[in-house]
């Protein structure tokens, strides 16, 4: 009778009562046949369920105690939608639990769509931390794959608000010679100079700074000693100076 009606299903789901009860019901389906109609029902929903806190509770229950198989359809109708959930305030903590909870297939297709969409969901208010998500998984192709999605872009994301935080974490999660394959484009972006008394950009060169080493960490080093004079007399370009500051590293 719950599953009859599969609108209706997702409805209660979007209820504060009845996704506890919902939730409830879930605890006593015994066999595999009462999974997979409930599963069937609720999968149309996703993205309505995504992205409301009331249903973003059941799907966390399914995303637990279900197998993959039993979830499968519902993560790759959450995939095909995956920039419209990422956009939203919910629905982006949806996505990082489809992620930490998926295997094989689905969760492939979960990456793929999310990388596919990266360039515009980094630069989205909640969108960039789904981007975020990714990088902290340090699953190595999965990463590769991510950058290379962003490579060319760096320097215009650094300067974005939310962009910048996915910069950040490119360099801080990465391995060392993507981290080096970064650093270098922004050092031959036409824009490095700016980003140094950017309010957002800043940060990037600080967090580069941390992680360069050799010739790198050199060129960034011949950068801020080129600027000093107007970094001295800048906001935000004495926060790139107080990071050599601290480690007693620049010698003007």
């Amino acid at each position: 009778m719950v599953i009859k009606n599969r609108f209706r299903l997702v409805e209660i789901c979007l209820n504060l009562h009845g996704a506890r009860a919902v939730q409830k019901l879930l605890e006593k389906l015994t066999t595999q046949q009462q999974i997979s109609l409930f599963m069937s029902a609720l999968s149309p929903g996703a993205v309505a369920l995504s992205k409301d806190l009331n249903g973003h509770r059941v799907i966390q229950y399914c995303l637990k105690n279900f197998s993959d198989e039993d979830n499968k359809y519902f993560l790759n109708v959450v995939a095909n939608n995956c920039y419209q959930i990422a956009l939203d305030k919910c629905g982006c903590c949806a996505l990082k639990h489809c992620l930490d909870h998926s295997n094989g297939e689905a969760r492939a297709h979960l990456f793929q769509e999310i990388i596919a969409n990266a360039l515009n969901l980094a630069k989205d208010q909640y969108g960039n931390y789904v981007v975020q998500h990714i990088l902290e998984l340090k699953e190595t192709q999965t990463t590769e794959s991510l950058l290379r999605q962003l490579q060319g872009n760096y320097a215009s994301l650094s300067c974005n608000r939310y962009g910048s935080n996915v910069v950040e974490r490119c360099l801080l999660e990465s391995q060392e010679p993507l981290t080096t394959r970064i650093i270098v484009e922004l050092l031959r972006s036409p824009i490095v100079s700016t980003l140094l008394l950017d309010p957002f950009g800043n940060y990037v060169i600080q967090s580069a700074l941390s992680v360069s080493k050799g010739f790198v960490f050199d060129a960034l080093l011949n950068l801020v000693q080129d600027h000093y004079p107007i970094m001295r007399s800048h906001s935000y370009g004495k926060w790139v100076l107080a990071w050599f500051s601290r480690r007693k590293q620049l010698h003007i």
